[in-house]
This record gives C-alpha cells, sequence and structure tokens, in this order.
C-alpha cells in the first residue's frame, strides 16, 4: 500500500488522534505487519511540512528518520509516471502532485493508498484506507 504524506506529517507531527493511529500504522510497516510504499515527491512533501512547523534542521532530521523506516520502500519517480499523471488530472480532477502520487500507484501494481485526502476516493483503481482502518 502507498502511504500519502499526510500519514507521515501526522507521524512526525504529532498531537492528535491521526497521529497515534499514524504512528500504530508506521510500527506495523516496520515490523513487516503490513507492506508499505511512498516516494521521493511524498518525501519533498513532508519536509516542506516540517520546515514550515519546526525550521529546516528538523525537516533534515524527519527526512532521514523516514529513509531509515524498515521495510518502507520509497518509489522513484520516472517517465512513465509523468506521462500517466495527465490521465488522473483529467479523468479525476486531481491537482498535479495528487495525480503523481496516483500514477505512481497505478504503475507500480498498488492497489491501497493511506490517505486522509478524500479526493483519492474518486480514483476507480485505488482505495483509500486510513490508518485508522488498520
Amino acid at each position: 500500500m502507498f502511504i500519502d504524506a499526510n500519514v507521515l506529517i501526522h507521524t512526525i507531527l504529532g498531537g492528535d488522534r491521526k497521529a497515534i493511529a499514524c504512528l500504530k500504522l508506521i510500527e506495523m510497516i516496520e515490523i513487516g505487519k503490513v507492506t508499505g510504499d511512498t516516494s521521493l515527491l511524498v518525501l519533498d512533501e513532508v519536509a516542506w511540512e516540517v520546515i514550515k512547523a519546526r525550521g529546516k534542521t528538523a525537516a533534515i532530521d524527519s527526512w532521514q528518520k523516514m529513509l531509515s523506516i524498515p521495510k518502507l520502500n520509497v518509489l522513484s519517480l520516472n517517465e512513465n509516471v509523468a506521462f500517466k499523471t495527465p490521465y488522473f488530472m483529467k479523468e479525476y480532477d486531481l491537482e498535479p502532485r495528487d495525480s503523481i502520487h496516483a500514477a505512481t500507484c497505478v504503475l507500480n501494481g498498488i492497489k491501497t493508498i493511506v490517505s486522509f485526502d478524500k479526493d483519492f476516493d474518486k480514483v476507480k483503481e485505488l482505495e483509500r484506507k486510513t490508518p485508522f482502518d488498520f
């Protein structure tokens, strides 16, 4: 399953019940109870939010922590994703970033995205779950 930026943002910035559910999900990935994939673009989104909330040093630390999560696979973005992205923008009226995530999932055979973003509910190729589903 693909882990969206908002899950990692809640895990890192914490402070509410969403953060607790996100942290539990990340722990499930770490021990191999569930599979987890994300992308370089997600890491970028998370770092940007951490910079705004806590500064660049915290963002660098968070980036390194995300990369060190056992069994969280970071998928590459490539030309195939670039060519598939406009389909999701047009077909489902998704913003470019969400379209990149959807294209990344589909091209990597991922059927589930874990996100609080309800826009992914429109995408017939994906099933959206939240960390509360685990």
